[in-house]
C-alpha cells in the first residue's frame, strides 16, 4: 500500500514539474514583449498626467483619463 502511494506521489510531482518547465518558458518568450508593452503604456500614463496637470479642468481630466486607460488596456491585450 505504501509503495503505491508513493509511486502515485513521485508521478505527480514529475508531471507538476514538467508542467511548471513548460510555463516558465512560455513566460520567458513573452517576457521581452510584455515589458516593452508595459514601458509604453507608463509612458502614455506619464504623457496624459502631464495633461491633467496642466489642465485640471474635471471634464478634462476624466477624458484624458478614460483615453489613456482605453489605450492601456489596448495595448497590454495579450489576444492576437
Amino acid at each position: 500500500m505504501h509503495l503505491w502511494l508513493l509511486i502515485v506521489i513521485h508521478s505527480f510531482n514529475i508531471l507538476l514539474e514538467s508542467q511548471t518547465e513548460q510555463h516558465d518558458f512560455v513566460c520567458q518568450r513573452l517576457y521581452k514583449s510584455q515589458v516593452i508593452k508595459k514601458q509604453l503604456v507608463s509612458v502614455i500614463w506619464l504623457i496624459a498626467s502631464f495633461f491633467i496637470i496642466n489642465c485640471p479642468l474635471l471634464p478634462m481630466v476624466i477624458i484624458i483619463a478614460l483615453s489613456a486607460t482605453f489605450l492601456g488596456f489596448m495595448i497590454l491585450d495579450e489576444t492576437k
